[in-house]
């Protein structure tokens, strides 16, 4: 009895080791795939989140770059009058707002080299503003001036006509010399109050050449200080895209451009300081002497 039963434990035993064995081949096979399945998924959501990471980035850096090139062009209006302070705070806003993204993306020294473009960029205008309100102030003395000017103009232009039809009274035998006579001094003046108009705008437009010109070699320094700051910049920014940069050749590329940029600058401001002259406002004709009383009237050219 007992050897049947050992010889049937045997049995089971042989038929039972091979299934054991390979259900345990099998719970390895099993662990060791979910392992793999559990490395692979890291290594995708590590993939997915490095490429929404860089995606981010490379939006805020091409907003940054658009931001520098906007800060740029605004330095350099600002001795532009015709450029309303609106549009200037408008441009530095939005500047700044691109800007201000990478302190929530950037690494390090990407963050560094931008704080410094911020903080320089920020110098320059204020240092440009006290010229540009200057600017803004002649300007507006030139452009009232202007107006008195067309003014006195205008009133030489009704004694001139006045007298005219005086001419003609004077003609048909109805001359009246006390007329003539105040009809000259309201002329006269008109004429000296134009002239002493004319003679004020023309300061006006002095002074405010020597401000711009004043003003000219402190935007010239901003901006140069400014381009210094962009090879730090795009190449910590290139480094962090994994784009490759050599900042000596890029350094050197932006010298170049900012040589180029300040030759023709002056060279542009030369010729419209050579161009640019007071406005010449040309006064009507002196009046013919009156006539003596009872006299004939001399005829005014039309």
């Amino acid at each position: 009895m007992s050897d049947t039963v050992s010889s049937g434990l045997l049995h089971l035993l042989e038929v039972l080791a091979p299934a054991a064995a390979a259900l345990f081949g099998v719970g390895l096979a099993n662990r060791n795939s979910a392992k793999q399945l559990a490395a692979q998924l890291r290594e995708a959501a590590r993939e997915a989140t490095r490429a929404r990471e860089f995606s981010a980035r490379r939006e805020v850096y091409l907003d940054a770059a658009e931001a520098v090139a906007t800060g740029h062009s605004t330095v350099g209006g600002m001795l532009d009058v015709t450029i309303s302070d609106a549009d200037i705070r408008s441009s530095v806003n939005a500047t700044m707002g691109k800007l201000a993204k990478v302190n929530v993306i950037g690494q390090v020294s990407t963050l560094r080299a931008v704080a410094d473009y911020t903080c320089a960029l920020t110098d320059a205008l204020l240092k440009l503003w006290l010229p540009r309100v200057q600017l803004q102030n002649a300007d507006r003395t030139v452009r009232q001036l202007q107006a008195q000017l067309d003014a006195h103009s205008a009133e030489q232009a009704r004694w001139i006509e006045m007298m005219k039809q005086a001419n003609v009274q004077a003609a048909a035998g109805k001359n009246d010399p006390q007329v003539m006579q105040m009809f000259q001094r309201q002329f006269e003046l008109a004429q000296k109050q134009f002239h002493e108009a004319a003679r004020q705008q023309a300061d006006a437009f002095t002074s405010k050449r020597k401000i711009h010109a004043d003003s000219l070699e402190t935007q010239i320094e901003q901006l140069k200080n400014l381009q210094r700051l962009l090879p730090a910049a795009l190449a910590a920014a290139r480094s962090e895209m994994e784009l490759t940069v050599d900042l000596a050749e890029v350094t050197e590329i932006f010298e170049q451009v900012a040589r180029r940029g300040e030759a023709a600058t002056r060279e542009l401001v030369a010729q419209a300081e050579r161009l640019t002259a007071s406005p010449q406002q040309k006064p009507p004709p002196p009046l013919p002497p009156l006539p003596p009383p009872g006299g004939p009237a001399p005829a005014l050219g039309r």
